[in-house]
């Protein structure tokens, strides 16, 4: 995953929908997979796959933080993000165990709503600014748009795994899984890790929020605008996991249920 560099460049040139797909669904499949298959296929050999799966772990989350950084494409930014979100996820695969594995598809339920719901939004900026997807375009979004921002807000809150959202207690059980197999210091880089990831989250956040528009009537880019009904109820479905997956308790120790009957 660290070497997906090709990422961005496919999320820039796919249609936003077609990105959307790609972020959340092939990674959720890949994941659960490698899981299933490393820890019932290849037990006898955890030893040597664990080593592996934390160095790309710790790889993929560095260098995929520090590419997003330098980005200033929403799509090539969240392309970064998707590819730093996956090396978290390969921490419910180190940890090898049923609490690895219910974390580990926690961690992607609460991921697929919070992507989705930043996809929609880029999608629906995008139709009404002129196919921009560039960070600029989002300066001063609050004054036009606010429904549209605490959206795009909530879920980028929910990523960068900001209390009380969702994404906040996925990282918990993700790294609670990892860490009680022992892999201390793979848990603490990832956690350093996380605090760079809000600096490049909440750069988004301080455009949309604080930035004045570039615009030379000093305008945000985006009018007031009213959204596609199902793109409605899909940032009201995505916002509801977002807010309320972290708190249901029951869906975590379901899915501890099921991980365990494996």
């Amino acid at each position: 995953m660290p070497f997906h560099l090709w990422t961005a460049d496919v999320y820039e040139g796919a249609p936003t929908g077609v990105t959307a797909y790609l972020s959340v669904i092939s990674k959720g499949a890949a994941a659960v997979a490698l899981a299933i298959v490393l820890r019932f296929v290849f037990p006898l050999m955890k030893e040597d796959w664990t080593l592996a799966v934390a160095l790309l772990s710790v790889a993929s989350i560095t260098v995929a933080n520090l590419m997003a950084i330098l980005q200033g494409d929403m799509k090539r930014f969240m392309a970064f993000s998707s590819i730093s979100q996956a090396g978290y996820i390969l921490l419910g695969v180190l940890a090898g165990t049923a609490q690895g594995m219910a974390s580990l598809v926690f961690y992607v339920a609460v991921y697929v709503a919070a992507n989705v719901a930043v996809f929609a939004v880029i999608g629906t900026v995008e139709q009404h600014a002129a196919g921009r997807t560039d960070r600029d375009a989002y300066r001063g979004l609050y004054r036009t748009n606010p429904r549209l921002t605490l959206v795009l807000t909530l879920a980028l809150f929910s990523l960068g795994g900001i209390p009380p959202f969702a994404g906040f207690f996925s990282k918990f059980f993700i790294f609670a899984a990892a860490f009680a197999q022992g892999w201390y210091l793979v848990v603490f880089l990832a956690l350093v890790n996380t605090i760079v990831s809000l600096f490049y989250y909440l750069l988004v956040v301080k455009a949309m929020y604080i930035s004045e528009p570039l615009t030379a009537d000093g305008l945000p880019v985006v009018a007031p605008l009213r959204s596609h009904p199902g793109v409605r109820l899909t940032l009201a479905l995505c916002t509801a996991g977002v807010c309320l997956l972290g708190v249901m308790s029951f869906v975590y120790e379901g899915l501890m249920h099921w991980a365990q009957m494996l």
